[in-house]
């Protein structure tokens, strides 16, 4: 996916004024513009992203003068605090809007602050605090019922801005890494494991296998995991199949509230009945999750390297 970012000079910085989907957009922008020596920039997202977004940041940063300093264009803000540290200033940028022309001489027009509708601040509180994929209870109202659609609806392109988002940030720190899916045996997984699928790079491993309970227990006690018993809410573990780029077969046959359920399949995991352990390294700054479904069998695992504690 190209973006394309309508910006002109504002003294000794450059300001971006506008963003884009198509090229034509944004020469309309420009011709229709007050201001002069507007020009045009690409902004590519990563190879291969099947996404789309409404807005995309543009991030400044003050230079050694004390001036703003266009920096890039991300997607979120945290992403730029990653890449530039906390001291940045970012302006988001609507996609295909034809209004954000703000020249000197011409007064601002001041937007209408945007009040979420309560379909959206239901799906935004789900997300925070969802632990299971079951269906909302029956008792709910009939309001609710009816937002039901419209909550998955949101709630799948949610999902696919966090894998945009995901191959964005793996992208910048992996410079080679391993991955498979359904193989016999690995060097660094006991005899007794099969149908082992991962996903290993500089900063995260993410695998799961097939293992008898015992054997699970024998290698957690290897490794000095504490096994607790899963009482209450589910462990929630993210599967290795979100870091790979590959296409899913016949996704596209799907509605869009199968294709919803299917992308929660393949990349996370809901373990019921069952044992599960964390670590958190203080050395190495490694956070480490994982569990045993006792139901089908199979182990999770996800070791990741984190920066603040």
């Amino acid at each position: 996916m190209r973006l394309y970012i309508v910006t002109a000079d504002e003294g000794d910085t450059k300001k971006a004024l506008a963003a884009f989907s198509t090229k034509e957009g944004a020469t309309e922008y420009l011709s229709g513009s007050s201001r002069k020596g507007g020009v045009i920039e690409n902004f590519e997202t990563p190879e291969g992203a099947q996404f789309s977004t409404l807005f995309v940041y543009a991030v400044y940063k003050v230079d050694g003068k004390g001036v703003d300093q266009l920096a890039g264009y991300y997607y979120f803000k945290w992403e730029a605090e990653e890449a530039h540290g906390d001291d940045i200033k970012a302006e988001r940028l609507e996609i295909d809007r034809m209004d954000g022309d703000d020249d000197a001489d011409t007064p601002a027009k001041t937007p209408k602050k945007r009040v979420p509708t309560e379909a959206e601040l239901e799906v935004a509180e789900a997300l925070a605090h969802r632990t299971t994929p079951k269906v909302a209870p029956k008792s709910f109202a009939s309001s609710r019922r009816r937002s039901k659609s419209l909550r998955k609806l949101v709630s799948f392109y949610v999902l696919l801005v966090v894998l945009l988002v995901v191959n964005i940030l793996t992208h910048r720190y992996r410079q080679t890494f391993e991955y498979a899916e359904g193989v016999d045996s690995v060097e660094w997984l006991p005899e007794g494991a099969s149908k082992i699928s991962f996903y290993r790079d500089a900063r995260l491993d993410v695998y799961e296998f097939d293992i008898s309970l015992t054997g699970f227990e024998n290698w957690a006690d290897s490794k000095g995991y504490k096994l607790l018993e899963i009482i209450g809410e589910p462990l929630i573990i993210t599967r290795y199949a979100l870091y790979v780029d590959r296409p899913v077969e016949g996704v596209n046959e799907l509605s869009e509230e199968e294709q919803f359920e299917r992308w929660q399949e393949l990349t996370k995991a809901y373990v019921f009945d069952g044992l599960r352990f964390s670590t958190f390294n203080e050395e190495d700054s490694i956070e480490t999750i994982g569990g045993y479904d006792t139901e089908i069998g199979k182990a999770y695992f996800k070791a990741r390297k984190v920066k603040n504690r």
